[in-house]
């Protein structure tokens, strides 16, 4: 579970830089944009926010899954009580990404 959970760590961070990256440099035109010209972009670009939102919402929440079942893992027998709790509130928080994401990307499609 150690494995998983380093490897998930690290799709966790690539998924968060990537998807600040595309914010900085692909989305940005849009920062400073009239109202027409914001929705002339999200026009054009739909299949560019379909992907910017898969990426940190859904890649990064099922990735937070296997990263908080093995901190959890980890801290279990130091720690117990608390290592529950994180597990707890790390699930949770997961879901809510996800669920989140398949918010915005059904409003987008």
């Amino acid at each position: 579970m150690q494995r998983l959970g380093g490897l998930a760590a690290l799709v966790n961070a690539a998924a968060y830089i990537i998807g600040f990256g595309m914010v900085f440099t692909l989305l940005a035109p849009i920062i400073d944009a009239e109202p027409a010209q914001y929705l002339a972009f999200l026009v054009e670009n739909q299949t560019l926010l379909y992907v910017w939102h898969l990426i940190i919402y859904i890649v990064a929440g099922v990735f937070m899954v296997p990263l908080v079942l093995a901190v959890h893992e980890r801290l279990r027998n130091d720690a117990p009580a608390l290592s529950q709790m994180a597990m707890a509130i790390g699930l949770i928080w997961a879901g809510l990404v996800i669920a989140a994401g398949m918010l915005f990307l059904k409003d987008i499609v």
